[in-house]
């Protein structure tokens, strides 16, 4: 028996729950178990026993329905394992009026009415109607509307047009339930989308392209979508700007507003039209409901501006309406972006337990304390020791966490952004790659922003290269992103050209590290007008530029911006099978070098190292004391945000509440089952 569902298996990637039709993926099987991944993008163990004893309890006694499965055989994975004894040879199901397996041609009693009758399977096809079209269940024929008790028609053919047999959207004459081939034409050659018809060649070459006319063309049902989608963009871009968000927050926004950019996704818009969306919605919920779980302060502080309704309400149901409309085709989804590894950079700091609290407590104050004494000194002196300290510091990882404290701290958040125009969906939704192909190459700048479109396709054709390793995708994701803002270091929108010589930059570095990587990979996806050594080129040429141009730091700023340096960090020492521990230590020693080179310059080199104390908290306290009082109030509100915006939570409290939980529900248990049994 196992032999045999194992050599069905290896044909299939994909199965489908029986009664809701969720994908699952089969990812590893061998001689004791099955490897799934389920819809929610978890892996779960299916053992042998789990497989062999509903099989052979249908043997013996002709049936099993899913329940008995869960109490007999497999308490948490019924629902799949159902699912992979249909594909047995010897085995059928029926969804109605529960999920049974059953053995096929075999005899056995069915309690019909409080009838016990017998039921012969040789009579009856798999969807449980005779010759005449009786269904052996319902006892009654096709419904008013030609269905049957599955919404089957006579050819099995489903409401929606897909055939409950060959899984199919079309019948054998072509056309779905609707009447449209796979082309979107119907049988008198009417384009679905368009309502053109045909021409002489049989053909019709589709020029739907979302426009400033977007919402003319579309279906109410679309538009409902497209709202709901712009909407939720609007909040993942928000997010991207805010002091707030920390690398690890930006680097999730990165990949859906990487999906959403790449016009080659899984659901091309120029092929596909208004259905081309239904992934990148899909895609930009997934992202929104984890930063809900895990950053809900910064989105709760965001959504109520676009979304009226209860999030997790809004959330839940888009996300189960998308599953239903793309299926199997959400695993691909995923995997274009690296959704799949989002969870190595661990969103939650799950990886902090009770002891590591007070480490991380200390090193946000002192990232506060170094925030403080950056503020002070980049606005109060004109040293070149100082700007080159700082020139130094930017393009640092910790540049980053310093910048969005000082930020918070100043305000500066209240920006503008032009995305928040009303309906502005020729904005949100113009095509990416035909907006860089109209960049004017004539300005200053030309032959480098010229480079811009041929950069971004050949990040997108290494994002579908099947040797594009999460790493790599992560790295394209926070390119793709930066390209889509309006808002980044550089305006686009200056006359010079300049606006973009920031996007080349961001590539160029992207696509460099990528070389020293895998230079095959890039060498087989370069785009047309660049090739490696052009890569190379462009790098030394755009950092000239921004070195030279007005804005401070601008390197640091760039590679800063959208978490890229904290992820190649976090690639550098994490990655390299180093123990997370010594990762934060080399951090933290780190911000100490830091801590004591800022203490001197603010205190005029009047005191050397040794001077100094040797731990951080005499460190800190060392500063809060030598400071003048109107300082204080100032150090301690950085102080204050830096806690607020480094994710810290007092793990204490939160696994005291949640031991107070649990022993509240095992009381409520106990008393359930105390009740009953009396």
């Amino acid at each position: 028996m196992w032999d045999t569902l194992i050599k069905i298996l290896s044909d299939k990637e994909y199965l489908f729950t029986l009664k809701e039709e969720k994908p699952f993926r089969i990812i590893d099987y061998s001689n004791k178990e099955i490897l799934i991944q389920t819809t929610e993008n978890k892996l779960r163990k299916i053992q042998r026993n789990e497989i062999e004893g509903p099989y052979n309890y249908i043997i013996k006694n002709g049936k099993i329905s899913r329940s008995e499965i869960q109490e007999l055989f497999s308490r948490y994975n019924p629902a799949y394992v159902a699912s992979i004894l249909s594909c047995h040879p010897d085995i059928d199901y029926q969804l109605n009026p529960n999920i049974e397996l059953i053995k096929k041609n075999s005899l056995f009693t069915f309690d019909l009415k409080k009838e016990e009758i017998i039921i012969d399977f040789d009579k009856y096809d798999k969807r449980n109607f005779d010759k005449n079209g009786i269904n052996r269940i319902t006892g009654t024929k096709f419904d008013e509307y030609g269905y049957d008790v599955n919404w089957c028609d006579k050819n099995g053919f489903k409401w929606d047009g897909k055939h409950v047999d060959t899984d199919t959207y079309f019948n054998p004459e072509g056309y779905n339930r609707e009447g449209y081939d796979k082309n979107g034409f119907n049988k008198n050659g009417i384009n679905l989308i368009t309502g053109k018809e045909k021409d002489i060649f049989g053909k019709y070459k589709k020029e739907y392209i979302i426009s400033q006319n977007t919402e003319n063309n579309f279906s109410d049902e679309t538009n409902s979508i497209l709202d709901k989608l712009t909407n939720v963009y609007k909040i993942l871009y928000k997010l991207l700007l805010l002091p707030e968000s920390d690398w690890k927050t930006k680097i999730y926004a990165n990949a859906a507003l990487s999906y959403f950019i790449n016009p080659w996704d899984i659901i091309p818009e120029s092929e596909k039209g208004k259905d081309g969306y239904l992934d990148d919605f899909y895609i930009c919920l997934e992202i929104l409901r984890d930063l809900k779980k895990y950053r809900s302060e910064l989105i709760n502080n965001i959504y109520p501006k676009y979304i009226k309704e209860d999030l997790d309400t809004f959330l839940e149901e888009n996300i189960n309406y998308c599953k239903r409309e793309l299926k199997d085709k959400i695993f691909d989804i995923k995997k274009l972006v690296g959704y799949d590894s989002l969870d190595f950079f661990d969103l939650g700091n799950n990886q902090f337990i009770d002891s590591d609290s007070d480490k991380i407590y200390l090193r946000s104050k002192l990232l506060g304390a170094i925030s403080f004494m950056f503020d002070e000194l980049s606005s109060s002196t004109d040293s070149l020791c100082v700007n080159n300290f700082i020139n130094d510091l930017s393009q640092s990882d910790e540049y980053f966490d310093i910048l969005r404290i000082i930020n918070k701290y100043n305000e500066k958040l209240d920006k503008k952004l032009v995305i928040d125009r009303e309906n502005n969906y020729e904005e949100i939704f113009s095509n990416y790659e035909d907006k860089l192909n109209h960049i004017s190459t004539g300005k200053r700048y030309g032959i480098i922003i010229g480079t811009a479109l041929p950069i971004f396709k050949t990040l997108c054709n290494i994002l579908k290269d099947k040797d594009c390793t999460w790493q790599i995708k992560h790295e394209i994701n926070s390119v793709l992103s930066y390209f889509a803002l309006n808002e980044d270091i550089i305006d686009d929108s200056l006359q010079s050209g300049l606006g973009y010589v920031d996007d080349v930059f961001l590539g160029t570095f992207v696509l460099y590290d990528i070389l020293e990587k895998d230079m095959p990979l890039v060498n087989r996806n370069l785009s047309e007008n660049i090739d490696s050594t052009k890569i190379s080129y462009l790098l030394e040429s755009t950092i000239v530029i921004l070195e030279s141009c007005q804005i401070d730091y601008a390197i640091g700023k760039i590679i800063n911006l959208l978490g890229l340096k904290g992820l190649l960090t976090f690639y550098e020492i994490v990655c390299s099978n180093q123990n997370p521990s010594i990762f934060k230590n080399l951090l933290n020693k780190k911000l100490r070098v830091i801590f004591l080179d800022l203490c001197n310059l603010y205190f005029n080199n009047k005191l050397g190292i040794i001077d100094l104390p040797k731990n951080i908290e005499s460190l800190i306290d060392y500063l809060l004391n030598n400071i003048p009082p109107e300082k204080t109030i100032k150090l301690n509100k950085f102080f204050e945000i830096s806690l607020s915006i480094s994710n810290f939570k007092n793990r204490k409290k939160e696994i005291q509440e949640l031991e107070e939980k649990e022993e509240l529900e095992a009381k409520a248990i106990m008393l359930k089952y105390k009740i009953l049994s009396e």
